[in-house]
Parts: C-alpha cells; structure tokens; sequence
C-alpha cells in the first residue's frame, strides 16, 4: 500500500514547474513584453502559450515481514498550456490557464526474501492524460513603480475548481492528469527595474487544497482519498537584458509540502492507510526570451530543474519507506503576446 501514494510523484513533478505567473512588464510609462515586471495596460489581453517536456526519476525502499523491497520510478511527461489575462481596469486583471497532459512512467519492483533469499524483480508501465483542472486567476498590482526608487507590489488569488476526474493509472487502463481536489492559492510579488536594464522579482504564495480523491481506472474497485493539506512556495529572479531584443533570466524557488494522509478503499471499505513526511523541494530554472516585435510578439525556451529532498512515508501495516532521488528535469518552449 505504501507505494501507491508514489504515482502521484509524477502528476505532482508537474505543478513544479507552474506557468501562471504574467512574463512581461509594465515600465513606468510604457509595457514590453519580456521583462519581468509586467503588468497589462487596461483594455489588452496577455496570452501565453507553451509546451513543455518534463522528465522526472524517484526511488523508494521499505522493510516488511521479511522482505526488502525497492522501487523505481522514471516518467516522463509532454504538456500543453495557454493562459489568458484581460485587464478589465488599471491595475486588475483577470485570467485563466487551461493545460492538457499526457505522462508515461516505468516501474521497477525488486522484492528480496529474507527467508528464500530469493530475489523478484517486476516492471510495470503507467499511462496518464487528459485535462488538467482549469485555473482561475485575479490579480492587482497594489503598488506601482513610478521612478528609480520605487516599486512594484503584485497580489494574486488563484482558484482550480474539481472539474475532470481524477483515476490512478493501472497496468492496463490509463489514468488521468486531474487533481482530484479543489485548489485556493494567494500570493504576493515584489518586483523592481533597476538600472542598465536589470530587473528583480521575488514572491510567496500559499495553498489550500480540499479533500483528494482517486477514481479507479480498471475494475479492481480500489480508491484513494487524501486528507486536506497545504503548500507553499517562495522564490527570487532577476533578469538581464543584452538588447533590447534579447533577455536572459534565472529564478530560484524553494517548495514546501506539508503532511500528507493517503487513506486507501477497496469495494467502499477501509484499506488501510500511509502517511508522509513534509516535502521540500528546490527548483532553478533559466530561461531566455526573445523579443520579437516590439510590444506585441516574443519568444521565449526555458529549462528546470527540480529536486525535493529525502523523506519518509509511513504505511498501517507497519513499514517506512524511504523515498530518495527525486529529481525532474523540463524544457519548454513557448510565445507572448498581446492583443
């Protein structure tokens, strides 16, 4: 039971590397798209699209009733997305991100007797995709950077209702990329232009998610329900730009996870349960843009890299595991631009 809660790892490598957040900026008396610290002149429409391949590897091992076993898990992933943000009045916005996902992941199942001394090894394959749950996004620019000295101060209130559902990946029925859950997020970003074309941001944001529940994809009438929880983010960036056509950014974020409680059903019955440690994660990526016509067009590549720190999972018949090597890699590539 306790490596059921480990396929999530690879829905979850997605939201490491979250796209919500406006690339463009608002100058103190102009908007170029590409810098940083944007924020849409009242009447435009900022759209962004991209796609983006994510790699991502996690070990897990445990100790139970004389048995050693190990798992590994290597996924990879191809997502699809597009946000859209209108400014219906100076200073607001409103926005939404729609995304579509499709995740393959290999297993490897070494299990080791400590009675036989016998060794089982076993791989598995797990498909995904379909629809992520849509995001809903408001945001308002609190304080605006009017000169050298200033600032820019951002607010954001995020919403992803439980729409699409949410079915964990069988051998042989595909799962989908759905939360499962309703999400609640706030944030804030400081951000500044300096001087020489140099541009610094940095942010937090909090979230809430409501009870998750996991569909069976087969017909083995197995279920997955996770206790509420929270998470929270904070990062620092800072972008330089060569021309005024060309940009280079690098931003470092730092995740937490709080507790998570996996509580497990087979025919509507209680099937025990696992239970984690909190999760912390660091993300770096670089990214480059590419302003292709001024104020309306650019281009843009980034690459992450996201590794989260050992912990620990606990399963109610007794064992730990200890999960390690959790790290993911993406490239994505993708447009700006506004109408």
């Amino acid at each position: 039971m306790i490596f059921q809660s480990k396929q999530k790892i690879v829905i979850a490598s997605l939201l490491i590397f979250p796209s919500h957040s406006i690339y463009a900026q608002s100058e103190t008396d102009t908007t170029n798209l590409g810098e940083i610290t944007f924020f849409p002149k009242e009447g435009d429409l900022y759209n962004e699209t991209n796609i983006q391949f994510l790699n991502s590897n996690a070990d897990g091992s445990n100790n139970y009733a004389n048995q050693s076993n190990s798992q590994n898990w290597k996924s990879s992933a191809t997502t699809y997305k597009h946000q859209s943000h209108f400014s219906f009045a100076k200073n607001h916005t409103l926005g939404l991100l729609l995304a579509y996902s499709a995740i393959e992941s290999d297993t490897k199942s070494t299990q080791y007797s400590n009675i036989s001394n016998q060794i089982y090894i076993s791989k598995k394959s797990y498909k995904w995709k379909g629809l992520q749950n849509p995001l809903f996004i408001y945001q308002t620019r609190l304080h605006e950077q009017l000169n050298n000295d200033s600032y820019n101060l951002d607010f954001n209130a995020e919403f992803s209702p439980n729409i699409f559902p949410a079915k964990s990946a069988s051998t042989n029925s595909d799962g989908t990329v759905a939360s499962g859950n309703n999400l609640f997020n706030i944030g804030l970003n400081l951000s500044k232009k300096m001087q020489n074309s140099n541009f610094i941001k940095s942010g937090i944001s909090l979230n809430y998610y409501t009870e998750t529940n996991y569909e069976s994809s087969s017909s083995d009438n197995n279920s997955t329900k996770v206790d509420p929880y929270v998470s929270g983010s904070i990062f620092l960036q800072g972008q330089k730009f060569f021309n005024p056509k060309l940009a280079i950014s690098l931003k470092g974020e730092f995740y937490y996870v709080a507790k998570k409680t996996y509580n497990y059903y087979y025919n509507g019955n209680s099937n025990g349960y696992s239970k984690t440690d909190p999760a912390y994660s660091v993300d770096g990526q670089l990214r480059i843009d590419y302003i292709a016509i001024e104020n309306s067009f650019t281009l843009f590549s980034s690459f992450n890299y996201g590794y989260e720190f050992e912990n620990k999972s606990y399963s109610s018949n007794g064992s730990a595991s200890n999960n390690k090597n959790m790290y993911s890699t993406a490239i994505a590539l993708g447009t700006t631009y506004l109408l």
